[in-house]
């Protein structure tokens, strides 16, 4: 391989993805030192693309004739994009399956058993969101409803819809902007956010989570993560390595919480004050015992209530709310494996790392490890 290969990163400069997917291929090109990379934009791609001088390609491809067209060029190239399926190059992509399924856990958290999913009519990455989200409701004993988007505008869809479900409900919208429109369609309808409907986007863009009527909770992408295994798949494709039979996917990073989301689906007082005890005291060693004293009832009428609104024991809903605290602190701090720890309710590290590798079936180290987007990070 040429000690100084020209290397062209065609993404959506405009989107939060195509620029932290960016962040993720440059930290892997300046770690080798040997690419000398150019940035454009999908939106401007001609027709002579690719030149002769390119030695490889990453390309967030929009659809399956681009990506064959790359293919026939026979350059060394990696696709990120992921709106069709079935592209002929070697992908690296995000977990869509898991966005959903992290979405649908972090709303039964909050107590919500009516769940509802809005998307864009085919768009595969919606689809597989959806996949993700109804099985992780499903499997809680809970029926999605479902809205689909055509086209843009999506309001004469979504506010029909609105007014259908059954409040309170939580909702994922397969990507920011449609959160963002949805919240719009309820500041019309006067549905109140986050009271009747809480609202949780995918992609974590800050510009459009913060400009919303209210600020929206979302599922942050791992995309610097998926730039950087795509950046180190074309470095192996360049010195000979075969391609991978399936594509590579990158699991979510977490829930970004913000105020679409800051509620309670709980109209019972005392399950509703045992969730904000349990959050408010996740570093102690919580049980169920301890959490009935401090709500002055009985431990067999604590469980009932339980069950009866959210179909789950006390300490089931203390161990989901332990792995989310910990997910998010692995995901988003370099906070040492015994903190985090501590931060949850174990006196030490062994007993945690056991307990996390239980309930997702990976250690801490090996969960932290999947957004980091270089090497030299712990």
């Amino acid at each position: 391989m040429d000690p100084q290969a020209n290397i062209s990163v065609v993404v959506d400069t405009d989107t939060a993805y195509g620029r932290e997917v960016l962040r993720g291929v440059s930290a892997y090109a300046h770690e080798i030192g040997r690419w000398l990379m150019r940035v454009r934009s999908i939106r401007t791609v001609w027709d002579g693309f690719p030149e002769a001088s390119e030695a490889g390609l990453l390309v967030q491809s929009l659809d399956l004739g681009f990506s064959q067209r790359l293919k026939d060029s026979g350059k060394p190239t990696v696709n990120i994009g992921d709106r069709v399926w079935g592209h002929p190059l070697p992908s690296v992509i995000s977990d869509h399956r898991q966005i959903g399924a992290t979405a649908a856990q972090y709303l039964l958290t909050r107590g919500f058993t009516q769940l509802g999913f809005v998307g864009n009519q085919g768009h595969w990455y919606a689809e597989q969101r959806r996949d993700g989200f109804v099985g992780a409701a499903r499997a809680a004993g809970c029926i999605v409803s479902e809205c689909w988007v055509l086209q843009e505008p999506a309001s004469r869809v979504t506010q029909p819809w609105l007014r259908d479900l059954t409040f309170p409900a939580g909702v994922l919208a397969a990507h920011d902007g449609l959160a963002r429109s949805l919240a719009y369609d309820c500041r019309i309808l006067g549905i109140d956010i986050p009271s009747q409907v809480a609202i949780i986007g995918v992609d974590n863009d800050v510009v459009q989570c913060e400009s919303a009527p209210v600020t929206l909770s979302s599922v942050a992408i791992a995309a610097q993560r998926i730039g950087y295994e795509a950046a180190a798949l074309l470095d192996r494709l360049l010195a000979g390595d075969p391609p991978p039979g399936e594509p590579i996917l990158v699991p979510p990073s977490t829930v970004v919480p913000r105020h679409s989301t800051d509620t309670l689906a709980v109209d019972d007082p005392y399950v509703t004050a045992a969730l904000h005890y349990i959050q408010a005291n996740l570093a102690q060693r919580l049980n169920v015992d301890q959490l009935a004293q401090h709500l002055g009832v009985s431990r067999r009428y604590l469980q009932q209530s339980f069950r009866r609104v959210l179909g789950r024991p006390p300490v089931a809903e203390i161990r989901l709310a332990r792995v989310q605290r910990a997910k998010e602190l692995l995901a988003s701090t370099d906070m040492p494996i015994k903190r985090v720890a501590a931060a949850c309710g174990f006196t030490d590290g062994p007993s945690f790392s056991r307990f996390f590798q239980r309930e997702t079936s990976l250690c801490p180290s090996a969960y932290r490890q999947q957004f980091r987007p270089s090497k030299s990070e712990p």
